[in-house]
């Protein structure tokens, strides 16, 4: 990594969620480092500052219009100043998986870690929802009915975690203070945690003991060209019956059509599903009509903490290492996706 001699401009490119935040935040806090700093979203905004620096930094959103080609835009049309750091404030890069960010040479870092609890609170909210019958109690309440029956406890009972990152680490702990067995599977072989909170499940003869002996299956992988509808019909058929699937990772992983039919024909006991294949989630798309199903608008880790989080996390980034000459401690890697 290089120490800054000059001053980089600072381009940022921000969902509207985080706009508040890049105000209150960030700006405040780094305005000084940068020789200036440009808020917009297409590449006639950024012209006249990529003309004056030699150097950029790009900070970017997640769910802004048309991202990709605003970035690959930047990088290939600039007249004059080079990337110098790529940062996303989501932790889903799919967005900067692109040639010209992969071949620019500029580090990419990311806001993984800001939003973890609150992915794995979720997860262990439709655990709950499932086990406790949520549905049976609201309608009893509907009803008037008063009517006992024997209720779940996730305590003994096993969750498989594929994808076992921050998020699946931070809803392993959650999970194992249920009491619940953990298993988890990691796609890479060198990726091997020993934690103390989950059993590694190594290889395919370890994601498949994982399918057939978890009572929930939490996916929470990341969304790239390898992990594409990794949760396909074979493996959604190695579940068991009662199993109930949660993704909190990327839509993509799934194949939504098997994964319908399982449900719709009661193969598997449920779903708890923030993500999708395509979002948003089409009006006329079946996963609607189903009864066994818990779905929210990619919605798990929008709270209160997570704009300021991630908004923290640059600024952090940004004062601790990038204008001291720092190495970032933690690079994605834009070949793995994540």
């Amino acid at each position: 990594f290089f120490r800054m001699s000059d001053k980089a401009a600072l381009l940022v490119i921000p969902s509207t969620e985080v706009v508040p935040h890049v105000e209150a935040i960030i700006i405040p806090a780094v305005k000084d480092h940068f020789a200036q700093i440009v808020v917009g979203y297409d590449f006639s905004t950024f012209e006249p500052v990529l003309a004056k620096y030699d150097r950029f930094v790009i900070a970017c959103g997640m769910f802004v219009p048309n991202l990709k080609e605003i970035i690959v835009d930047i990088i290939d049309k600039s007249p004059k100043a080079k990337p110098v750091w790529i940062h996303s404030f989501s932790a889903g890069v799919d967005h900067l998986l692109t040639e010209a960010v992969k071949n620019c040479g500029a580090p990419v870092t990311n806001a993984k870690g800001c939003f973890s609890q609150s992915l794995a609170e979720y997860a262990l909210f439709g655990c709950m929802y499932f086990d406790k019958e949520l549905t049976r109690l609201q309608a009893n309440r509907a009803a008037a009915k008063w009517e006992r029956y024997l209720m779940g406890e996730l305590t003994f009972q096993t969750m498989g975690i594929i994808g076992y990152g921050d998020i699946g680490q931070t809803t392993g702990k959650l999970a194992k203070a249920f009491q619940m067995e953990v298993l988890a599977y990691r796609r890479t072989a060198t990726a091997v945690t020993n934690d103390g909170v989950a059993e590694m499940c190594p290889g395919e003869e370890g994601l498949d003991r994982l399918l057939r002996t978890s009572d929930f299956i939490v996916a929470s992988m990341p969304g790239t060209p390898g992990t594409y509808h990794f949760i396909n019909r074979e493996r959604i058929a190695k579940m068991k019956p009662t199993a109930v699937f949660v993704n909190v990772g990327r839509g993509t992983c799934v194949d939504e059509a098997a994964l319908y039919d399982a449900l719709n024909n009661k193969r598997i006991r449920g779903a708890v599903l923030d993500v999708f294949e395509k979002e948003p989630l089409a009006s006329d798309s079946p996963l609607w009509g189903l009864d066994n199903i818990l779905m929210s608008p990619h919605n798990a880790d929008n709270t209160p903490t997570y704009y300021p989080s991630t908004a923290k996390k640059f600024v952090r980034l940004a004062t601790e290492c990038f204008v001291s000459g720092k190495p970032f401690g933690d690079l994605v890697d834009l070949e793995q996706g994540y």
